[in-house]
């Protein structure tokens, strides 16, 4: 298939058919950020050969003369494919067959679709594929004739485009500005490091995070802001009898958190951030014999997470983690390690947790 011309021709809005007129005779510069499509062959039914091939370049012309695109076709990465692979993708029309591709070459949207024959009729079938996300943006069939193919098939592309153009302006703007506002919450297991014997410990946090990718470099960071709760609860033989006690922690924290996509452009990322905050304690306990020490304290600590996130959806992201934190409480912290231990309490402990979130992106 024919390589679509490289530089794109000053286009002005579409009218009411959908179709850009070309504006003659004068070249206009691309936008700083353009969205780079994979412009994939017609899976041709029962077609002259042709005839598809002609509709291949024509499709990939019309969409180059967008200045917000970069058209790459197949015949662009011949070089990056074994002939064999090549193959197999030609006549792709749908995302899956086309997801390696894309993501070789960093694609935004991929252009499929398929030109079949009902006698002297053709039916033209485009889809507009996100390739980052797997997801169709926007679907258009129409039947055209042998004779009007030409002015069918840019009629078609810019229905296509104009049905997409409000997530693709979005798409350039997060491309060009790649910032975005996330608001998470997670919950999991607190495996506390301290002599007591703990049997009820969980945690759960919301956070408010800001992020973005620096242009040019895989990483992604986030800043976070968030405020979670630990409740810790327990029992032991005491010198006077069964004591019950329990620790219920209130934590603002604030936190650096960068992420690496495993592979290139992945959805998959390692992440690792490290953080402080504090710790509000309310702590009780109550013994057999009627000793019931109770009490408020605050306290300092650091945090380091790590773990893996995966971004399913423009708007969703899940994630699994290891979150470490490191108590200072001080000597003497409180009453109710006081009570159990009998002795000195120790001066900081350790807060281990294995957490699963949900963050909404916006």
């Amino acid at each position: 298939m024919a390589t679509a011309a490289g530089t794109a021709a000053t286009a002005t809005p579409a009218a009411a058919g959908g179709e850009d007129t070309q504006t003659e005779g004068r070249a206009k510069s691309a936008p700083a950020t353009r969205l780079v499509v994979l412009a994939l062959p017609l899976a041709a039914k029962r077609v002259d050969p042709a005839l598809a091939q002609s509709l291949d370049d024509l499709l990939a012309s019309e969409l180059a003369k967008r200045d917000y695109l970069k058209v790459t076709t197949l015949a662009d990465i011949d070089a990056l494919l074994q002939e064999e692979r090549l193959k197999d993708v030609l006549g792709c029309d749908d995302v899956s067959c086309a997801a390696e591709i894309s993501g070789a070459i960093g694609a935004d949207r991929i252009l499929a679709g398929s030109l079949a024959n009902f006698g002297d009729r053709y039916v033209l079938t485009l889809r507009w594929l996100d390739a980052v996300y797997n997801q169709p943006l926007a679907h258009v069939s129409e039947e055209i004739s042998e004779s009007d193919a030409l002015t069918a098939t840019r009629r078609v592309v810019g229905t296509l485009l104009n049905d997409s153009q409000t997530v693709d302006a979005t798409a350039r703007s997060r491309k060009q500005a790649p910032t975005f506002w996330t608001l998470e919450l997670s919950v999991g297991p607190d495996l506390i490091s301290a002599p007591e014997p703990y049997n009820s410990e969980i945690q759960g946090t919301i956070r408010l995070a800001w992020g973005g990718q620096p242009r040019d470099v895989p990483i992604y960071f986030y800043l976070l802001g968030g405020f979670g709760f630990d409740y810790l609860s327990g029992g032991k033989d005491g010198p006077t009898g069964k004591i019950s006690y329990s620790r219920t922690l209130l934590n603002p924290f604030a936190e650096l958190r960068l992420a690496l996509p495993i592979a290139f452009r992945s959805r998959t990322r390692l992440y690792a951030g490290v953080g402080a905050g504090l710790d509000v304690e309310f702590f009780s306990a109550l013994q057999a014999g009627g000793q019931e020490p109770a009490g408020t304290q605050i306290f300092p600590e650091v945090r380091a997470v790590a773990g893996l996130w995966h971004r399913w959806h423009h708007g969703h992201s899940a994630w699994v983690g290891y979150r470490l934190r490191v108590l200072f409480r001080g000597d003497g912290a409180d009453s109710v390690s006081e009570l159990v231990r009998m002795g000195s309490s120790t001066e900081s402990f350790w807060l281990h947790a294995i957490e699963i979130g949900w963050a909404f992106h916006f």
